[in-house]
């Protein structure tokens, strides 16, 4: 069988979506699949991806060579479009392979429909906010002007609603979201797999001693990922510290990616870190914070769970579907929610570091079966 693949989805941005979609090629690749290559020459690769991918077998540019052409002129089997939104404003008429589409979420479309989109802080200090945030959105999912957010996605929701195409999520959650803002969708089957795991393994001849004794000078620390996108919601947290002096007395908040105009004695700003790195940062944190607006899946609670740290996480879209009873949820628009949630984990923080390591294994195992259902898909097809 031969595979087209979608690299699109490597292009332009490390995400979860992103190394989903990786995973999945990875994994072919071992097994000697026959695979063509897809990719956008308007996008940057990553690292060294290009010439990584193009060594190992034909990449067309989409720009050039129309999908139905790659289709019939390679004798294409079956397609893989690992993060189905890279694909609204590309040609997809015509293909009638057998096809797996991926839509991991479409929190995008939800936060400005729900008009979360006006909490956010930047808005007041500069009112063409949400029109940069969808200049930002269109430089990953190019389309044409359009002021309706559902439109945009009209195309990909007439491609996936086709009888040879199949439609995988990565979380129930994401399932229904299709399913209540496209009735389009209603009877068609979505198939429900969790994404594979991230395994990002501490090389143990190198002990980064430098970096754990960094770690230990900081702690305790709480952990804040992505904290210069407003989507994740960093100012939340940044407010409720700022208004809890117990807090910022006794820990520190590591915030990744942290703008330099935030400043405050307990707020560290975190040095480029590594995957490796990273991996030490969540091992050695007192908690992890996740107050994001919306989720696909969530790979962060579940990176920190793996070391029995305690995740206090918004209780919106899939996160309380992955975290389960594995941490405290919070409403990630009332800042005494979160307040609570925090000073109840310092009281019991044991408890809950139990309770995630409980958990942890009970996701793990789903993720791995899960992605092992989703190449036999791909593979028998």
């Amino acid at each position: 069988m031969k595979i087209l693949f979608d690299l699109i989805s490597l292009q332009g941005a490390h995400n979860g979506g992103e190394e989903y979609t990786r995973a999945v090629l990875l994994e072919l690749i071992q097994r000697h699949s026959d695979i063509v290559g897809i990719y956008d020459s308007k996008i940057q690769f990553l690292d060294n991806d290009y010439d990584y991918f193009k060594g190992l077998f034909p990449i067309f540019d989409i720009n050039i060579t129309k999908i139905e052409e790659i289709i019939n002129s390679q004798n294409i089997d079956f397609f893989f479009i690992g993060i189905g939104q890279r694909f609204m404003n590309y040609d997809l008429k015509n293909i009638n392979c057998k096809t797996i589409c991926v839509i991991h979420d479409i929190c995008y479309l939800e936060i400005v429909s729900n008009k979360i989109i006006t909490l956010y802080p930047q808005i007041q200090q500069k009112p063409n906010f949400e029109l940069k945030l969808r200049r930002a959105f269109r430089a990953l999912f190019p389309r044409k002007p359009n002021n309706d957010i559902k439109e945009q996605f009209n195309n990909l929701i007439n491609f996936i609603s086709q009888e040879n195409v199949k439609i995988i999520t990565v979380s129930n959650y994401s399932k229904n979201a299709l399913k209540y803002y496209f009735p389009k969708l209603k009877d068609k089957e979505i198939t429900v797999l969790y994404p594979p795991v991230i395994r990002v393994e501490v090389d143990k001849n190198h002990n980064h001693a430098e970096f754990k004794k960094y770690l230990k000078k900081i702690s305790p620390y709480f952990l804040l990922l992505n904290a210069n996108k407003p989507n994740k919601n960093p100012s939340f947290v940044f407010d409720v510290f700022k208004n809890s002096p117990d807090l910022t007395q006794n820990f520190n908040l590591l915030a990744t990616n942290c703008p330099p105009d935030i400043v405050a004695p307990y707020i560290i700003h975190s040095p480029y870190l590594s995957d490796e790195e990273m991996e030490l940062a969540y091992q050695n944190a007192y908690a992890l914070l996740y107050p994001s607006y919306g989720e696909g899946f969530g790979y962060p609670p579940v990176r920190a769970m793996k070391y029995g740290v305690p995740v206090v996480c918004a209780n919106v879209t899939s996160i309380p579907e992955v975290v389960g009873d594995g941490g405290l949820l919070f409403s990630p628009f009332y800042q005494s929610d979160l307040s609570e949630k925090i000073h109840i984990l310092i009281k019991s923080y044991n408890y809950y570091s139990d309770l995630s390591l409980k958990r942890f294994p009970l996701i793990n195992k789903k993720q791995i079966d899960d992605f092992h259902k989703l190449i036999e898909l791909i593979v028998n097809t």
